[in-house]
């Protein structure tokens, strides 16, 4: 059983935030680049290299995931949802997935594809053409080739992994 939550990370004071104590804890307030007034929790970290040096607590927009794979590894995953619910939604859909791989309906391999299926077309294009660059392969054959594969997508209206059509290409 899974579980969603909103991750925390610090970040340095800014040089203008005032301090003050509200309920017992400890707060900070400053305008930030904008000019809009913010606060938030402050920490102070007892090791490492900020060790007593007062910090932002700063909890994550963004929901995030934690649940077991169908290979018993532990995930956590971003929902990109600002609402528990919808990310509950999200984490139940990562569950059943894993349950699939568990009773071998669906494969690893299958698993992690379709992780990539809502991934943008341009991102694995701009990541095909970074591989044909390591592999030493000339610019003009580069150039050559995203055109081609950029036109591709654009005629066939081609968005994402999901949207790939043996039927369109033909066409």
């Amino acid at each position: 059983m899974g579980t969603v939550y909103k991750e925390t990370f610090t970040k340095p004071l800014p040089p203008d935030a005032e301090l003050f104590t509200h309920k017992g804890e400890r707060w900070a307030r400053w305008r930030d680049s904008k000019g809009r007034l913010r606060k938030a929790r402050v920490t102070t970290p007892t090791t490492g290299s900020n060790a007593g040096v007062p910090r932002l607590l700063i909890e994550s927009a963004y929901y995030t995931a934690k649940f077991r794979d169908g290979s018993g590894l532990v995930r956590k995953v971003s929902t990109g949802c600002r609402d528990e619910a919808a990310a509950r939604s999200v984490l139940t859909e990562l569950e059943r997935r894993a349950e699939l791989v568990k009773a071998k309906v669906m494969t690893s391999a299958e698993d992690a594809i379709a992780d990539h299926q809502s991934t943008p077309l341009s991102e694995h294009i701009a990541a095909y053409l970074e591989h044909l660059r390591a592999k030493g392969v000339t610019r003009p054959r580069i150039e050559t080739t995203r055109g081609r594969l950029e036109r591709i997508a654009n005629h066939c209206r081609f968005g994402r992994l999901s949207d790939l059509s043996g039927a369109s290409l033909e066409r």
